[in-house]
């Protein structure tokens, strides 16, 4: 979720913000619903990832959308609403999920997400304007910034193998920033 969260926007830039959310509206349903039928802790590791790769985009993703269709003076209080609700459900989630662990089985705590995933994806399909974004496929793929995404993922799993250690959580956002600025131009020169 956390190497995911800081790309969707740039993704979004290229591919559009309305087919974006959808995906990772999709990715976070389906890999909670395998979550769900996993069979090991190998699978449920795997399937979780897919899940946070969607969670990620999504909550990145909404603060985007609401930056883009709310003025400037309205932002605050649309997205201080929006960070309300994102600190109320993990404060509240852990406890439908225990709740439903210890009354029904541990499977309904991936799987009650799927309903919310599909209703929201439903709402965005029918009433999030679609954001025309100029140019053919092979154009956008090849603006994505590969290096800047593996090293996300690398800090993200250095800061995991380390242990949260101040040391390696510098060494991460230096690796991000460094590598990742190469994706962008200021002035016709590079960063």
């Amino acid at each position: 979720m956390t190497a995911f969260l800081l790309v969707n926007g740039r993704l979004s830039d290229i591919f559009g913000r309305k087919g974006c959310l959808l995906i990772c509206l999709i990715l976070l349903g389906l890999g909670d619903l395998l979550c769900g039928f996993a069979k090991s802790g190998v699978m449920l590791f795997i399937f979780r990832a897919i899940s946070g790769i969607g969670a990620g985009g999504v909550n990145s993703l909404v603060m985007v959308i609401v930056s883009d269709i709310t003025t400037l003076k309205e932002r605050g209080k649309y997205q201080g609403i929006l960070e309300s609700m994102i600190a109320l459900g993990n404060g509240v989630g852990p406890l439908v999920g225990g709740a439903f662990s210890q009354q029904v089985m541990w499977r309904w705590t991936f799987w009650f997400v799927v309903p919310l995933a599909a209703l929201a994806a439903g709402v965005v399909w029918l009433l999030l304007p679609k954001t025309n974004v100029a140019g053919d496929w092979k154009m956008k793929v090849a603006q994505i910034d590969y290096r800047g995404v593996l090293t996300s993922m690398a800090a993200v799993v250095l800061l995991l193998v380390c242990n949260y250690s101040s040391s390696s959580i510098l060494t991460s956002c230096f690796l991000s920033l460094t590598l990742s600025l190469d994706s962008y131009k200021w002035g016709g020169k590079y960063l």
